[in-house]
């Protein structure tokens, strides 16, 4: 989230921000943390504490926790704040400018985004039977806050999540995707360059301004060497966090992408050692031993 705010700010710095943090729980450490990134930055960052039990029995999977709901009670919080609200996913790293998101028409819709890609798009355009057809990712939404309230599209998501609990792939974006069906203006990928780290290899597109670390690998993981990743590390090196290490492999396969990225970068005793953890890991669980 740091990195995010960090990465808007330099990109653009002849505006002025103002950054709105939804949270359910934060460490003391990183209060500090995000104060001094507030001064460093010469930009304003205001903590919004949600009420996690608001999501109680809604599901979750993998990594993902309640968390992924916060998104559908921004706009009530801000009413009468903004007239809009740029909501962004904390895995997304800004490279360019976002005037033109900023000033863009969103004509009769309430918000705008950017369509998923590949097969989950079309599979669950259809399994969720949404008329307008294009069923769009939810880390970057521009958001009218008048039109989400009057349409009362919090209520509409967080009813179709209580009722739909076991029928949802991807409970919030789902939600927001039936709530929301015929009111999105679908905008270029530029503004949301959904990308994964673990299976892809090209390049982005020179226009990119929100490169999305979608998926199950992300930049600040020890074991993840991806060119793309420097897009990242970029900003994190210079933010309060930057002194801290990446978040370390947890499983035999994730100690094992390690060991081979740091034998590519010439770091042959580390990455032995971590080799081997790797495979003593993996005859502990082979075998059932802890």
């Amino acid at each position: 989230m740091a990195v995010t705010i960090a990465s808007i700010v330099a990109n653009n710095p002849d505006r002025d921000f103002v950054f709105h943090v939804f949270y359910g729980s934060i460490a003391e450490a990183d209060f500090d943390r995000l104060d001094a990134l507030a001064r460093k930055l010469a930009t304003t960052i205001i903590l919004n504490l949600i009420d996690k039990t608001i999501f109680a029995g809604l599901a979750t999977f993998g990594q993902y926790t309640h968390a992924i709901y916060n998104r559908l009670v921004i706009s009530d919080n801000m009413k009468g704040v903004t007239p809009r609200i740029l909501y962004l996913d904390a895995d997304i790293v800004c490279l360019g400018d976002v005037s033109e998101l900023a000033e863009m028409d969103l004509g009769d819709n309430i918000v705008a985004a950017v369509a998923d890609v590949g097969r989950v798009a079309d599979v669950q355009s259809a399994k969720l039977n949404l008329e307008h057809g294009r069923y769009f990712n939810s880390g970057m939404i521009l958001i009218d806050i008048e039109r989400w309230n009057a349409g009362g599209i919090s209520n509409k998501a967080l009813s179709i999540l209580s009722a739909r609990k076991s029928d949802l792939s991807f409970p919030d974006q789902d939600a927001l995707n039936i709530a929301l069906d015929g009111r999105v203006a679908i905008v270029d990928r530029k503004w949301n360059r959904l990308y994964d780290l673990g299976v892809m290899n090209e390049d982005i597109a020179a226009e990119t301004v929100f490169l999305h670390y979608a998926a199950g690998t992300k930049p600040w993981f020890s074991w993840s060497f991806h060119p793309l990743k420097s897009h990242f590390m970029r900003y994190y090196s210079q933010s309060p966090w930057g002194g801290l290490p990446l978040d370390p492999p947890r499983d035999y396969k994730e100690m094992r992408a390690l060991a081979r990225g740091l034998i590519r970068q010439r770091c042959y005793c580390t990455g032995l050692g971590w080799y081997l953890r790797s495979l003593r890991k993996r005859l502990a669980k082979k075998f059932g031993c802890v």
